[in-house]
């Protein structure tokens, strides 16, 4: 699902959903819908709001009316099909269009377009844009510099030059130095930092996105798959998580165990 706010001389606000493209002109108490074209992951031009970019499978269509009908502009992608568009104030007309691999070994791209959707050019790919949906990819353009693009899922990128070189946005290891856990399902740059929302929580950085820090805090964000409480110490127990298996101590208290995918737990009945 997507969402679109604008703040005139009221609010507006348009929600993309599957199968479903509705608008409301008073904060959400009703709802028309947009249109019969259902498309998704929709971004606005940047200086031009009536123009807005959306996504139905393969298919990329544009907007010149503020979403109410939208045309379709191309379907023709090279090795894997779009999941997310972006695009940047620094270069209004460019469209950026993520294309991830959906295995390991694939080489994931972003292509580029400088006439507002009309042609697109493909940068290079890499292992590092791979992901196994477009449910679970991640997609950011810098708003100050078009050519400073995270991109990914599994596995996070960084690229300084438009998509033609990537690096990896942070270590993979966990006790490395700028470690950030996996499984990135959004990520946000603005003019001051980056963020990423992954399964291990919440990370920011400093432009140009090269350091991030844990701003997860105290938060407890977990998947949990699995329990099981001490026969001998009923204080004591253990939670298996899908990406941070933990256990808690008397004090109720969660400890973390180690990082990493955890299904099934069990206490020692001794």
């Amino acid at each position: 699902t997507s969402s679109v706010v604008e703040q005139g001389n009221q609010l507006r606000v348009d929600l993309y959903g599957y199968q479903m493209m509705a608008r409301s002109e008073d904060q959400g108490s009703t709802w028309t819908w947009l249109s019969d074209r259902t498309v998704r992951s929709v971004v606005v031009k940047p200086d031009d709001p009536s123009i807005r970019y959306g996504l139905n499978g393969v298919v990329l269509y544009r907007s010149s009316d503020g979403g109410l009908s939208y045309d379709s502009l191309t379907s023709i992608w090279s090795d894997f099909s779009p999941t997310q568009l972006a695009v940047s104030p620094a270069a209004p007309d460019r469209v950026y269009a993520l294309l991830p691999s959906t295995s390991q070994t694939g080489l994931g791209k972003v292509a580029i377009s400088e006439d507002q959707g009309q042609t697109f050019t493909y940068g290079t790919g890499s292992t590092l844009l791979w992901a196994y949906s477009g449910l679970w990819s991640a997609f950011a353009v810098s708003p100050t510099d078009p050519d400073l693009i995270l991109a990914g899922g599994i596995y996070l990128g960084r690229s300084t030059d438009g998509g033609q070189t990537w690096t990896s946005a942070h270590a993979l290891n966990l006790g490395e130095a700028n470690y950030m856990h996996v499984d990135h399902r959004h990520v946000l740059i603005t003019a001051n930092g980056a963020w990423s929302a992954n399964d291990g929580g919440i990370n920011y950085a400093p432009v140009p996105a090269e350091t991030w820090e844990d701003r997860t805090a105290d938060m407890v964000l977990s998947f949990i798959t699995d329990i099981d409480r001490s026969p001998v110490d009923p204080a004591v127990f253990a939670f298996g998580a899908w990406h941070n298996c933990r256990t808690s101590s008397v004090n109720g208290q969660p400890s973390s165990i180690f990082l990493g995918d955890s299904f099934n737990v069990a206490i020692d009945e001794q």
